[in-house]
């Protein structure tokens, strides 16, 4: 399994979490911390247990983050592309009474190592830029030949 998050700003914390349950093995998904305190995410012992890797660039973010990190952590997956955004934070919304909202970071996520990668980003195990002409194209619409980030996922998962 190749999964690409490349690009992907992230999302909700809990459909992470779900996904992340059914590739991980029992244990720990991540941390979250903020001022209400520390909330654990596990996961049970249900895993699926086939080849992957996690395709990530400068713009992978996030909860796409910490699905990458998670994967990482359990060795469950080859990370493959360039270093993460870095936001390792989670926001809420708050609703004003005039229609207005107000977004406020609320807590951390660690990941299960436990190491927060806010400001920092994940480093992938496997570091692939993609070429000058690739970067002006949609990463969908390059083919495998075009895209070397795919390609050495393939290659990395076929040793």
């Amino acid at each position: 399994l190749i999964f690409d998050v490349r690009d992907d700003p992230g999302g909700l914390l809990d459909s992470v979490v779900e996904i992340l349950d059914t590739l991980l093995p029992a244990g720990t998904i991540c941390t979250t911390r903020g001022v209400s305190g520390e909330k654990v995410y596990s996961s049970d012992e249900n895993e699926l247990s086939l080849p992957m890797a996690v395709l990530c660039n400068e713009n992978t973010a996030s909860a796409a983050e910490l699905f990458t990190a998670a994967l990482r952590d359990y060795k469950k997956a080859v990370t493959v592309g360039k270093t993460t955004y870095g936001k390792g934070v989670a926001q809420s919304t708050y609703a004003l009474s005039d229609g207005a909202a107000v977004k406020m970071t609320t807590s951390y996520y660690d990941p299960p190592c436990g190491v927060n990668y806010d400001g920092v980003g994940i480093t992938p195990d496997v570091e692939v830029e993609l070429s000058e002409e690739a970067k002006k194209t949609s990463l969908l619409a390059l083919t495998e030949e075009e895209d070397a980030q795919l390609a050495a996922a393939v290659a990395a998962l076929q040793k």
